[in-house]
């Protein structure tokens, strides 16, 4: 199969070409990571309460080693993308871009439209093609496979189990890992705006009791969605090296790789977390040259899959608004919802002539990388 994405277009700024973890055992790991905030503890009563950056204080990071060492690719120069390999698809933006380009955000309670299908809803009325992948992605020899799923604790909305493969989730996961090559391209799975970054990338990271993980991808983007699929649906994807939404990551020190991990890094628009979000500017983020507030089409190129350790690998969280408030939520809007991305959604390849029935994504990387 070959790879299908539609041409990359800003109607400003034309975007330049730019140049884990998976968990299966980061239950032996331990962070300390610094809460942006801690002056307002979580309501929710749990063993590592989580601070107002999303993250607990004993939490492991999520990109332990995995079992499958001898996938991880170790030569970082050989397995990131040529400067020919500029990103493809479509964004569009009004103005030129800013730090604080945020676009307002979708709130308060809504229904999954019911025409949408998902978990909730119900099934694509046509099946051929729908979650083909899946089989292969369970497999553990699969290069590109499902890693980690979300901890069934964080998941309030639809499904809770996420299946095969069974890695134990670290207390307060609410991602799915995609485990894949160094370098592989990473796509939108439906129509997005981009809304906030937070790049806190490292060669190194080494935690009190812990093994050093090095190298240390931790770029995050976060985006909502512009379809009437999925009104004010928010995805988040993390551990990647790099993007071509910050026109300058990677070109100098501000918008750079730091040495060792500290949890700081250039920051700007909206980031979330388990329990709560975060929308502010940190460190020099215009320094990144971010193309906040673009609108991303499916299929185009969001990033490109970073490393930690010896695991290759890409998260991807969902939130999905409902009519319930969300009980974990201490902080913004109570209505949006973690979900299982797995089996919460129903997901197809991209292809030129493929046609997407309300509500399903596409799977975020080529097909071709899975053989069926």
């Amino acid at each position: 199969m070959q790879l299908w994405m539609p041409v990359l277009t800003v109607m400003v700024v034309v975007i330049g070409a730019c140049s884990g973890a998976d968990s299966e055992t980061a239950d032996l790991l331990n962070q300390t990571a610094p809460a942006d905030d801690p002056s307002s503890a979580a309501p929710l009563v749990r063993s590592n309460p989580v601070p107002r950056d999303g993250r607990a204080a004993s939490d492991p990071p999520d990109h332990a080693a995995d079992s499958e060492d001898a996938l991880a690719p170790r030569n970082r120069t050989d397995q990131l993308p040529e400067a020919s390999a500029s990103p493809t698809g479509t964004a569009t933006q009004a103005d030129a871009p800013a730090a604080d380009a945020t676009p307002p955000r979708l709130q308060g309670p809504a229904e999954i439209p019911p025409a949408t299908a998902s978990a909730m809803t119900r099934p694509p009325a046509e099946m051929a093609g729908i979650n083909a992948l899946h089989d292969s992605l369970r497999a553990e020899t699969r290069r590109v496979r499902f890693g980690t799923h979300a901890d069934p604790a964080t998941v309030t909305l639809g499904p809770t189990d996420g299946g095969l493969p069974r890695y134990p989730p670290y207390d307060g996961k609410n991602s799915l890992n995609f485990k894949m090559p160094l370098g592989t391209a990473v796509l939108a799975p439906l129509d997005v705006q981009f809304i906030g970054f937070k790049n806190r990338s490292a060669r190194y990271r080494q935690d009190t009791d812990a093994p050093r993980l090095e190298p240390f991808d931790d770029l995050e983007l976060c985006f909502e969605a512009v379809s009437d699929d999925w009104p004010g649906l928010v995805l988040c994807v993390y551990h990647l090296h790099t993007t071509p939404l910050l026109q300058s990551h990677l070109q100098h020190e501000s918008c750079g790789i730091q040495e060792q991990w500290d949890g700081g890094g250039a920051e700007a628009g909206r980031i979330y977390y388990l329990q709560n979000s975060t929308e502010w500017s940190r460190g020099d983020p215009e320094s990144c040259d971010p193309l906040l507030g673009s609108i991303l089409t499916r299929g185009t190129i969001i990033g490109y899959s970073g490393q930690v350790g010896n695991n290759p690998h890409v998260g991807f969280r969902f939130k999905v608004r409902s009519t319930e408030r969300n009980p974990l939520t201490y902080d913004g809007d109570p209505y949006g919802h973690w979900v299982q991305p797995a089996v919460f959604f129903y997901w197809q390849c991209l292809a030129p002539d493929a046609v997407f029935q309300a509500g399903v994504l596409a799977y975020p990387f080529d097909c071709a990388l899975v053989p069926e």
